[in-house]
């Protein structure tokens, strides 16, 4: 693995947007995930074209039990060093409780902690070997 990168899901709007900007300025190159495809391809067009970094993109549905596994093999498959690793997906159910369908919750569950523990058991040991 060559150049590292920061990898930074739900990174098409948000808070993870202004992460993508903010690493972009200080030189990082940057690997982005969301759901939507089409604006991850805009920003990382306008990121590089403003901050001369490398970025790239992965559509991916963190709500989805294959998602980690296919975010981390699309990394391996292009021998990026993910040297900084921002789980920052989100999910929001607006319904109550007692109203919400318990697939939506395993969803939630799925995106705020199955994925964000799953992606980081993935990277960590190539960050500790690289010192990342």
């Amino acid at each position: 693995m060559n150049e590292s990168y920061a990898l930074i899901t739900g990174s098409s709007s948000g808070i993870g947007l202004e992460i993508a900007y903010y690493l972009a300025e200080k030189g990082f190159n940057l690997i982005l995930t969301a759901r939507r495809e089409g604006l991850l391809k805009n920003i990382s067009k306008d990121i590089s074209s403003k901050y001369k970094v490398k970025v790239d993109f992965i559509s991916s549905d963190l709500s989805k039990k294959e998602a980690p596994n296919e975010i981390f093999e699309y990394c391996n498959s292009k021998n990026y060093f993910v040297e900084i690793l921002i789980n920052n997906a989100g999910y929001g159910i607006v319904a109550p409780l007692h109203e919400s369908s318990m697939e939506d919750e395993e969803k939630c569950i799925r995106v705020l902690s199955i994925s964000v523990i799953a992606l980081t058991k993935l990277f960590i040991p190539i960050m500790m070997e690289k010192g990342g």
